[in-house]
């Protein structure tokens, strides 16, 4: 099999199976990775040998981003407060990720922040206590001679 051969069988079983841009990326990973290992002195014949069947690799890559594939949407319908036939709308949030305590980038983004500042203020204290507590046995010693 050669480089073209490989590139192809791994695109055509991959095509449907993940988004577009994960496909591309995969197929520009192996034709980079295949030209890097040529440019190291492997012949084209061994870095194919070792990379194995394009097909299975492909399951790999199917299954490595089925976790990641939204789930089919099913269309239910209900009857509202009117008597009316509607769309079920809790489901569709569901599917689009409106409920479910789903975390998004921003609640994580602010957790981190949250925890970054704690962390800072935390050794902001721990570096400055022998100071303060310092400075505070200093004015107890100084309070306590001035008393007289």
């Amino acid at each position: 099999m050669t480089k073209d051969g490989f590139i192809r069988q791994l695109e055509e079983s991959l095509q449907g199976e993940i988004a577009e841009s994960e496909l591309n990326d995969t197929l520009m990973y192996y034709q980079e990775y295949i030209n890097e290992e040529i440019l190291r002195g492997q012949t084209e014949e061994e870095v194919l040998e070792g990379l194995g069947s394009p097909r299975l690799i492909a399951k790999s890559v199917i299954e490595a981003h089925g976790a990641e594939r939204p789930a089919i949407e099913e269309t239910e319908y209900v009857q509202d407060e009117n008597g009316e036939t509607v769309e079920d709308d809790m489901r569709k949030r569901r599917y689009n990720g409106g409920t479910g305590g789903q975390l998004t980038i921003g609640t994580i983004a602010g957790i981190v922040v949250f925890v970054g500042v704690l962390l800072a203020v935390g050794f902001l204290l721990v570096q400055a206590l022998p100071f303060i507590l310092l400075f505070g046995l200093g004015w107890w010693i100084y309070q306590t001679l001035t008393r007289r």
